[in-house]
């Protein structure tokens, strides 16, 4: 009894401890780097510009460019004494946004700091090197971890009248909005923090972020830093502290240091669990150790850095990381080129890592002599420099080093800094590098990090099958120049060594967000689609219908599905199709004692089909085969129309007849038209011709059918009735078709399983295509419909996304200049003057045009012109807002005679339902008496706060359900 008292407690200790071991786990759990993107200075806006400006050794660092600001802006008397004010690491463009994307108006996008409208930019170019699509990001527990710390362009801002200020000048210019701003587009609900701890701001938002992700407070991290250098006054006010280098360069390390230069720059990484990140088989660009956070205390100055803080700080990292020093094999430092905080940095480094054991010695860098200082961004940088450098399997040189200062002891044997580039490759021996971050309010922060893990595997059998490439964009041009970065790509033969063409092809189909103008192109090889894509023009271009026409399948009695289905074997790689295909010929076989398989191995042309009875067969069996594939991919009739044997494939698809009496039913009615059945068994083939032709007409099975045969359903319009199209034996398939055409409805698309020409249909088999390139083809036409594909049942892809083109920018200006009164005139002049006169002249007439009243409405209260107002798109979808909403209601009330609520507006979503629901009822029901103010506003941008007092319960349930429903 006590040896099992005995026994009992062990195991309850053993469970305690193994709790405690995966609670310790999960608490301590590496973190995956899976995405990284950028824009810094010299045109690095891609991880890959990035790592050629750093491997390069390339100095981007330049004089201020009168682009930014006029060469009078700061005063002579700075620039003599500071010339340090005169240069920057510029990232150009800043004032550039694709507004339309983000469905942002363009009032409140030139309000916006240029710094959220790149984060967003640069945000969404990482989840799409990540594979993540709208749909993954919408509702999901993913968190926004960024650090920023300067509003420039607040200056900007304050500087105008007090009249021309809107209420997206206080949103558009506050550091907590930056983050939020990012989850309310993309609709993430994880924790959204901006993070203000000066130069170590973005490190210490991935130290943060990690912390979350151990917590399950997230699922997914978007951690990232901006910093723009907008404003003559900030450079101004740095620039009299003395630390800005006087000749533009940024000399870390080296005896000619002399301060450091300020630059623009933005950058992100998306951070997963590393258990997650496997399981999802992401690409792992590194993985995060451990990290630690301090602050300076009493120093010896409020700004100046603190030796021992940053020893225990790098400690406190190596034990968070359960690593030992020697493990650290590079540290990209803080490494600001000054002649204090340099010397105390690498003492600190000394303390630590001088006494490894190591035979091979600690490399030191500093992305700063390359790019120079981010300030809030600078962390992020240098992470995203690690994460190439794993990579590429190299250290860039560190630029502008060519002396040691003399304040800077160390030890040769155990730190080397690369005046050349370095090979670093995989070994036995993990590389692991740290990375620091000081801010000079205290808060320093250093992070662990180890090599990711490899994918550069070779693909193994290669083949040359035609494949389908879909792309899709915001606009024609934009799927015009995302054509162009395809064709750019498949020219760089080293990102494709590794990757075959159905894996990017699948890729593009399964990771990424699908918009309404597409595009599709086939082909076997790199070249061919290059062709095609090179090509392309704006009537290669298609507009997706918002709501998709139902499908109709259309099975005739003829046999010409031409002489493609020869090459079958392409079509074996989808594993249903193989299956179904198997069991026809073994049903065929048992009944016959012939295979079909037979027959797809000869070669024939059109004349030869009908000398060939059983080659007829295997075409219905084949039409049997993809129909049941297409309906394992979601691709499901409203409707099917049939005649002749094809009236077998349709009370299959019905489910009134089961798999094995419909290939039956196909075997002996096809021998029975063909008078095969005199070759064969007569009296067998006699049976079963009775026994199907009873269960047809008695439409026995174990399951009542779901859909009709012979007619479109209800939703298709009175026109295709049932008494119209006639009855299932005697179906003219002709006059069915010349109903549909007739019809005048677009609401029906029907699919065609075997007629060579048919109006009005879309083919599955072409006429002279092999069977994969028919059914590609006719997967593409699908798509530039609108009808939702799902590509994940056809399209498997588990690699290749992490390099596919991002999406094309399609950039206006949105800037407020100096001369803003200016500006403001000719937005008034440009925008407003012609949208207020139309809407005056409308309501005059007594809403002559309702559609046009609204859509100028609209484009006033986005400030953009009418014929940009996409009207079949839903409010909030192009740049409608909460507050912009009830002011165009209230708008609309002042300038014409609509009275509409606010639930009115969002209930219909869109301009063209609102304007159908409007028509289809009373017009007195939605007109005012009495038209309170039909006169413009001089300047059309005036906020009235009126209508706050206007908004009922009703109105704000409303928006709360339409918020729901925001967005890309």
């Amino acid at each position: 009894m006590k040896d099992k008292e005995l026994l009992q407690k062990a195991a309850e200790r053993i469970k305690a401890l193994k709790d405690k071991l995966k609670k310790y786990e999960v608490e301590n759990e590496f973190i995956a780097i899976v995405s990284t993107a950028c824009r810094f200075p010299g045109e690095s806006n891609t991880p890959q510009a990035f790592w050629r400006t750093l491997i390069e050794g390339k100095d981007p660092i330049q004089k201020v460019s009168p682009e930014r600001w006029p060469e009078t802006a700061i005063p002579e008397v700075i620039k003599q004494k500071y010339p340090g004010t005169q240069w920057a690491g510029l990232v150009h463009g800043v004032d550039k946004f694709d507004a339309d994307f983000f469905g942002i108006g363009a009032i409140e996008a030139k309000s916006m700091d240029p710094q959220q409208r790149i984060l967003l930019e640069v945000s969404w170019e990482a989840f799409e090197r990540a594979g993540l699509t709208a749909q993954n990001l919408s509702a999901s527990r993913t968190g926004v971890f960024i650090g920023m710390v300067g509003l420039d362009y607040k200056y900007r801002i304050e500087a105008q009248p007090a009249d021309d200020l809107d209420i997206y000048a206080a949103t558009g210019n506050a550091l907590c909005t930056t983050s939020g701003r990012i989850s309310y587009v993309f609709g993430l609900e994880g924790p959204s923090i901006t993070i203000e701890t000066a130069c170590s701001s973005s490190l210490v938002a991935v130290h943060q972020a990690c912390l979350s992700l151990r917590a399950r407070d997230c699922d997914l991290a978007l951690v990232g830093g901006s910093n723009f250098i907008l404003s003559p006054k900030a450079m101004s006010l740095i620039g009299i502290t003395g630390a800005l280098s006087p000749d533009g360069h940024c000399r870390t390390f080296d005896s000619l240091a002399n301060g450091f230069v300020r630059s623009d720059g933005c950058g992100v990484v998306l951070l997963k669990r590393l258990s997650d990140a496997q399981r999802d088989k992401d690409n792992i660009l590194g993985v995060i150790r451990g990290s630690a956070i301090n602050q300076d205390g009493r120093s010896t100055g409020f700004t100046a850095p603190n030796v021992l803080s940053q020893q225990r700080l790098l400690k406190d990292a190596l034990k968070n990381a359960d690593i030992e020093s020697s493990s650290i094999s590079y540290i990209e430092t803080h490494g600001t080129g000054t002649s204090l905080g340099d010397p105390i940095e690498t003492e600190a480094i000394k303390a630590v890592f001088g006494q490894q054991k190591s035979n091979q010695p600690c490399i030191l860098g500093a992305v700063k002599s390359n790019i120079g200082h981010l300030e809030a961004a600078a962390g992020i940088a240098g992470l995203i420099k690690l994460t190439l450098m794993f990579e590429n399997e190299k250290i860039p040189p560190q630029l502008h080093f060519k002396n040691k200062n003399p304040r800077i002891e160390l030890d040769s044997r155990k730190f080397f800094i690369p005046t050349t580039e370095m090979s670093w490759k995989r070994s036995d021996r993990k590389r692991i590098a740290g990375i620091s971050s000081f801010g000079f309010s205290g808060t320093n922060v250093h992070v662990i990090i180890e090599e990711g893990m490899s994918k550069k595997i070779e693909s193994e059998n290669l083949s040359e099958h035609e494949e389908l490439l879909v792309v899709s964009a915001r606009t024609q041009k934009a799927v015009i120049d995302l054509a162009k970065k395809y064709c750019e790509y498949f020219d760089d033969e080293s990102k494709l060594k590794h990757i075959q063409l159905s894996e990017i092809c699948s890729a593009a189909a399964t990771k990424r967000t699908h918009y309404e103008y597409r595009s599709a192109v086939t082909g076997k090889t790199h070249s061919d689609l290059v062709k095609k894509l090179s090509a392309l023009s704006f009537s290669d271009i298609r507009k997706a219908k918002i709501q998709p026409d139902d499908i109709v399948f259309l099975f005739s009695n003829d046999n010409g599905i031409g002489a493609n289905i020869n090459s079958i074997s392409p079509m074996y790689c989808y594993q249903e199709f193989h299956e179904i295909v198997k069991k026809c010929n073994d049903i065929l076989k048992g009944m016959t004692n012939v295979s079909m398989l037979e027959q797809y191995n000869q070669t024939r042309s059109s004349k030869d089909f009908d000398d060939n009875d059983l080659w007829v067969l295997t075409i219905k069996l084949t039409q049997l085969a993809m129909a049941k594939l297409l309906l394992s991919w979601g691709i499901i009739p409203k409707a099917i129309i049939a005649e002749g044997i094809g009236s077998i494939i349709a009370k299959h698809i019905n489910r009134s007849l089961s798999f094995e009496q419909a290939v039956r039913g196909i075997i002996v009615t096809s021998c029975w038209y063909q008078k095969l059945h005199h070759q064969k068994n007569p009296m067998l083939a006699l049976e079963i011709i009775a026994d199907i032709k009873k269960q047809i007409m008695e439409g026995k099975s174990d399951t009542d059918g779901y859909m009709d045969l012979h007619c479109a359903t209800p939703t298709l319009g009175e026109s295709l009735s049932e008494e119209s199209l006639g009855q299932f034996d005697s179906a003219d398939i002709a006059q069915i078709l010349k109903i549909f055409s007739e019809a005048e409805t677009d609401q029906a698309m029907i699919i065609n399983f075997g007629m060579e020409s048919q109006p009005a249909s879309l083919k599955v088999f072409g006429n002279n295509n092999g069977l994969k390139e028919s059914l590609n083809n006719f997967l593409g036409e699908l798509y530039l419909s609108g009808y939702p594909l799902d590509f994940k049942k056809f399209m498997i892809s588990n690699r290749g996304w992490e390099s596919l083109p991002t999406y094309p920018w399609q950039h206006e200006s949105y800037w407020i200049p100096e001369e803003y009164k200016e500006f403001q005139g000719k937005l008034t002049e440009e925008v407003v003057q012609n949208s207020v006169a139309l809407v005056q002249e409308t309501a005059s007439t007594q809403q002559e045009d309702i559609h046009s009243v609204i859509t100028h409405a609209v484009a006033k209260i986005l400030g953009i012109p009418p014929e940009r107002v996409r009207t079949e798109q839903h409010l909030f979808e192009i740049g409608v807002d909460s507050i912009s909403a009830v002011r165009l209601i209230n708008d609309l009330q002042k300038r014409s005679s609509l009275a509409l609520t606010l639930t009115d507006l969002l209930r219909e979503g869109s301009i063209d339902k609102l304007v159908q629901w409007l028509e289809s009822t009373p017009k007195n029901d939605h007109l005012i008496s009495e038209n309170p103010n039909t006169e413009a506003t001089s300047s059309g941008l005036e906020w009235d706060t009126s209508f706050i007092d206007e908004i009922s319960e009703s109105d704000v349930l409303a928006l709360e359900e339409a918020l729901q429903k925001e967005a890309i």
